[in-house]
Formats: C-alpha cells, sequence, structure tokens
C-alpha cells in the first residue's frame, strides 16, 4: 500500500517530504497532500502540477509538453498501390490540461487507476503518400492534417515495482507500464489540406484516403494514447530516478 500512495505522491504531483528548500527551489508551485488525504487531495494537486507538465522542469530533466512534438511516424498499408503512409512533423497541444476522478489505488498489487478528462486537444500533422507504382517508392501526395477532440475521456492505469539501489541501500520505484484507452470522445473533426499538383498517382492515394479514411483517423487515436501515456512515465521516471522514496513520502 505504501508503494502505491508513494506512486502517486511522485507521479502526479504529490511530493511530500524532500528538503522543504529544495522542493520549492524546483517545485514552487505544487500543492502538496498529507498521506490521510490523499484520494481527495488528488485532483488539486494535479492542477498545481500542469503549468510544470507544460513547461517543463529543467533541473528534474521533464521536458516540455505543450506542445508534445513526433519527428516522424509510419504506418505500413495492406494496399498495394499505397504500402506506406508517413506522419511528419506532429505537433500535440492540450494534452497537459486534464483533470481526474475516479481513484483507485490497489492494496497489494503495485498499480493505480483513475479517470482523466481532456477538455480540447489539437493534433496538427503532415501525412505523406508513397505509391508502388513506382521502384523505389515514390511520394505521391502530402496532406496537411488538422484534427480536434473535444471532451475525451481516458482510463489510465499506471504499474510499477519497487527496488533498491545497492549504492546508497535507498528503495525507488520503477514506472514499468503506463496504459492510456480512450474511453470516450465527445467530438472529433479533422480537416485536410493536399499539397501538391493533383496527377494520377495522386488520385490513387486519394481514393484509398477515402475509403480508409476512419481507419487512419483511429490510427490517429490510438497515436495519442501512446503519447499521454508517454507523458506519464516520462514524468514519473524522471522523478523516481533523482529521489528514493523515503525523500518522498508525507507523514
Amino acid at each position: 500500500m505504501r508503494i502505491i500512495l508513494m506512486f502517486l505522491i511522485i507521479t502526479c504531483g504529490l511530493i511530500a517530504e524532500m528538503s522543504a528548500n529544495y522542493l520549492r527551489e524546483r517545485l514552487p508551485n505544487l500543492h502538496i497532500c498529507p498521506r490521510s488525504q490523499l484520494q481527495t487531495c488528488l485532483p488539486q494537486s494535479l492542477d498545481s502540477m500542469r503549468p510544470y507538465l507544460a513547461q517543463g522542469v529543467r533541473r528534474l530533466g521533464i521536458p516540455s509538453f505543450e506542445p508534445y512534438y513526433m519527428e516522424f511516424y509510419k504506418i505500413t498499408s495492406r494496399n498495394r498501390f499505397i504500402p506506406l503512409l508517413k506522419f511528419r512533423d506532429t505537433f500535440v497541444n492540450g494534452i497537459s490540461n486534464f483533470t481526474i476522478s475516479n481513484v483507485k489505488i490497489a492494496n497489494r498489487k503495485e498499480y493505480i487507476q483513475f479517470f482523466a478528462h481532456f477538455p480540447f486537444v489539437n493534433v496538427s500533422t503532415k501525412l505523406d503518400g508513397y505509391s508502388s507504382l513506382t521502384i523505389p517508392f515514390l511520394k505521391s501526395s502530402r496532406y496537411d492534417i488538422n484534427s480536434n477532440f473535444s471532451d475525451v475521456t481516458a482510463d489510465i492505469t499506471i504499474r510499477g515495482t519497487k527496488f533498491e539501489y545497492e549504492e546508497d541501500k535507498e528503495q525507488y520505484f520503477s514506472v514499468d507500464n503506463v496504459t492510456v484507452v480512450f474511453r470516450n470522445i465527445g467530438e472529433m473533426t479533422t480537416k485536410k489540406k493536399q499539397r501538391g499538383t493533383p496527377a494520377y498517382l495522386t488520385q490513387v492515394v486519394n481514393d484509398y484516403l477515402l475509403r480508409e479514411w476512419e481507419a487512419l483517423r483511429s490510427e490517429l487515436n490510438y497515436r495519442l494514447e501512446e503519447v499521454a501515456a508517454e507523458i506519464i512515465q516520462t514524468v514519473s521516471s524522471r522523478i523516481y530516478t533523482n529521489f528514493p522514496l523515503n525523500m518522498l513520502m508525507t507523514r
């Protein structure tokens, strides 16, 4: 139970008894909760952590997540004419703006679950389609894509294990796995803007996108779930790398 409480404290920004000066210097606006009030205090503490997620904490090695940037992401397709699609220069805005509810803490298993609500998330990316009508594959079409997600509810599960460093004999917590599953999306709108000169290769891609657009939208949703999981795991891992558990427990 203590490990789960510690995990909540760190991952959700509820950092307890470090040196008071040390804590204020790095996270001056963080709202700290006593162990006995952890679940009721958790939403307020998360709210105080949002600016740090958006701006980053350089001294703790936490990067800025507003916007979150992905340089490259590719999808292989079963379509024999368009076997490869590449997303590049992808920006995600709004992922650090959330509220949580329905927190569940496992008594024996080292994991927690909670719901997170994201009022608005924007994803902008460039999509390149590659045609197999030429060897090597030729970039046949390019699109600028902008998607807006509103009222997104996600089910988040965080799992980890306790371990001890031989050097200092202190106990730490390893974040082993984070999963994020979107349970509900109030509304999703997507705009596509084609770049390039229409030609027979471009038309092949256009026909494919017309048939498979819903599948591509699902792929964007899945990738957004991965982004949220990466953010949670990065933040919690950075903090656990720097501080042992006995520095992070509120008495």
